[in-house]
């Protein structure tokens, strides 16, 4: 019986930590986001929309960010039921990112952005608004754009 009842170490959360990472959990958007494709241990850029009266801007945030968890799944755990996903994901950063995350969910919304495996590139620093879209020509934004149509699996 105390085997059962012990929780086993893979399953916990804070195990799963490294010395001066903190876990926060944050709201996605499942409409919006990569969510239903992402895995726990994929990496993320965070982007913040400011909500700024009429003229919204997009900001980064935080960048090469690592998925812990997607609702209450860890890495290595199967998914249980349907494949519903969760409209929260949870993040390791360290204590002044956390405060930073806690403050900008009282400022806008977050966003994700999946990374390539192995991709260290350090993103460009930058403001979107509503007249950088409109007025950007093709080699800002990319002369191709890859679509990827998909779900839960």
């Amino acid at each position: 019986l105390p085997a059962h009842i012990r929780r086993n170490d893979e399953r916990r959360l804070a195990a799963r930590l490294h010395t001066g990472e903190r876990a926060i959990t944050l709201p996605v958007s499942t409409s919006t986001s990569v969510t239903e494709l992402i895995e726990p241990m994929d990496t993320v850029d965070l982007m913040l929309t400011l909500r700024d009266g009429e003229n919204p801007i997009t900001v980064p945030l935080l960048d090469e960010v690592t998925i812990l968890a997607i609702g209450s799944r860890l890495a290595g755990m199967p998914e249980t039921g349907f494949a519903q996903r969760s409209q929260h994901i949870t993040v390791a950063v360290n204590p002044l990112s956390a405060a930073r995350l806690t403050h900008a969910l009282t400022m806008g919304d977050i966003h994700l952005a999946l990374r390539a495996p192995g991709d260290k590139e350090i993103p460009p620093s930058y403001q979107i608004n509503e007249s950088a879209i409109v007025e950007a020509s093709d080699d800002a934004l990319g002369a191709e754009v890859e679509v990827i149509i998909g779900g839960a699996l």
